[in-house]
């Protein structure tokens, strides 16, 4: 009987460890190629970015392929390789660049790296961050880019470039909250969508049709913007009574409308 449990003990160790090992096959191996590619089309986007801020022709005639085009963070058009070159080929724009950096303490970063290979193309997505220290006071700049990059000759240069900038969060100024009922209820911008604005104690939120709501942090008395998302500013507005009467919603300068307040 010993004998016989010795024998099934056996046969249980040995079956835990072929289970242990199928186990362990089945786990995937990390995909060394898109982990390289990832480095490798970081490191160049830093390069290109250090390139850009000191004006280093060298570095666009190198980065930047034939028929490059670039989108700056305000939506104009930011030129291509041949307007790049031509501006970091001037002495005057090259020394004005230094000098605005001569004295200040900067460093940048590129973060959330997503890589989407398609061949000889790249997609790049990432979070491009600069350090300043302007007067003592520490800065921070983000913005959100996508980069497409070509393989040519072996080497890879970018063909499209844009970018986003990414808000920080807002300060909010001091003001009396007991305005903050005013301010509720529903505002119809058309028959089909409404905004809602809600008050949370000393809070106030903001509401569009299938997005959840944020919080609203005051500019003033009567302007807010929104503490996260879209960077939009939302006016309340005040007929000679006194009495709400509508909001403004600022989505940039230059685009703005309004919704009314349903009674």
């Amino acid at each position: 009987m010993k004998r016989f449990l010795q024998i099934i003990a056996a046969m249980l160790f040995v079956s835990s460890i072929a289970f242990a090992q199928t186990e362990k096959s089945t786990i995937p191996a990390p995909d060394t190629a898109r982990i390289k590619l990832e480095q490798e089309l970081k490191q160049l986007v830093l390069e290109m970015e250090k390139g850009r801020m000191s004006r280093d022709r060298a570095v666009a005639e190198r980065t930047l392929a034939d028929g490059y085009i670039s989108t700056s963070e305000n939506g104009s058009n930011g030129g291509g390789k041949e307007q790049a070159i031509k501006s970091r080929s001037d002495a005057e724009a090259v020394k004005r660049a230094v000098e605005s950096l001569a004295g200040t303490r900067f460093a940048l970063n590129v973060e959330d790296v997503r890589v989407v290979p398609h061949g000889d193309t790249a997609v790049v997505n990432y979070r491009l961050i600069y350090h300043l220290v302007l007067n003592e006071e520490p800065v921070v700049k983000q913005f959100r880019v996508n980069e497409v990059f070509v393989k040519r000759d072996g080497r890879w240069q970018s063909i499209l470039h844009s970018e986003t900038v990414i808000p920080g969060e807002p300060v909010a100024a001091k003001i009396d909250t007991k305005v903050y009922s005013d301010y509720a209820g529903e505002y119809r911008l058309h028959a089909k969508r409404n905004y809602t604005i809600t008050r949370e104690g000393d809070k106030l939120f903001f509401q569009a049709p299938g997005v959840q709501k944020t919080e609203l942090v005051p500019e003033n008395e009567n302007t807010f913007v929104q503490k996260s998302g879209l960077f939009y500013r939302i006016i309340f507005v005040r007929d000679e009574k006194g009495k709400i009467t509508h909001l403004r919603l600022r989505e940039f300068p230059g685009v703005e409308y309004s919704a009314s307040k349903s009674n």
